[in-house]
């Protein structure tokens, strides 16, 4: 069912928090993983965990913008940061705006009831 999945998705997220880093990379305009669910996540997992929303992308970043994600990538490993003037300008290249969401809280009202329905 939806619900336990949703539970071993929870758990494995807060888990995995203990031991590493997660970096969680959505595309704002995904139509299967609303950004919702990116912020839900990050509102449940540990405080190490990042969510960082591409913006216009949809479901598959790294096929989308792969500049951009190549460049985020390289910025969390060299500097631990999503800000680096070679990822300023791979984001420019390919239009699209990159932003680390910070302490996932729903931004429009879809976002808000799956908030108040996934509790």
């Amino acid at each position: 069912s939806n619900k336990s999945l949703t539970a071993a998705f929870d758990a494995a997220l807060i888990e995995l928090g203990e031991y590493a880093t997660v970096v969680q990379i959505n595309g704002r305009e995904d139509p299967w993983v609303v950004p919702a669910w990116g912020r839900r996540a990050k509102r449940l997992a540990p405080p190490n965990h990042r969510l960082v929303e591409i913006s216009p992308c949809g479901h598959c970043p790294h096929h989308e913008t792969p500049e951009t994600v190549n460049e985020l990538l390289t910025s969390l490993i060299v500097e631990e940061s999503v800000h680096s003037e070679s990822l300023d300008r791979a984001a420019a290249a390919e239009k699209v705006k990159v932003e680390e969401i910070t302490d996932g809280t729903p931004e429009t009202l879809l976002g808000h009831v799956f908030s108040w329905l996934t509790k």
